[in-house]
């Protein structure tokens, strides 16, 4: 059970980090349009 809880916590881990990175790439193309 404790392994199936870690692979859960770095799959949010990496989509947490994945959407950080869309969001900082939206905000860039909004301030260059």
């Amino acid at each position: 059970m404790q392994k199936a809880v870690e692979e859960k916590g770095q799959i949010t881990s990496i989509i947490c980090s994945m959407i950080r990175v869309l969001i900082s790439a939206t905000k860039r193309t909004d301030f260059a349009i």
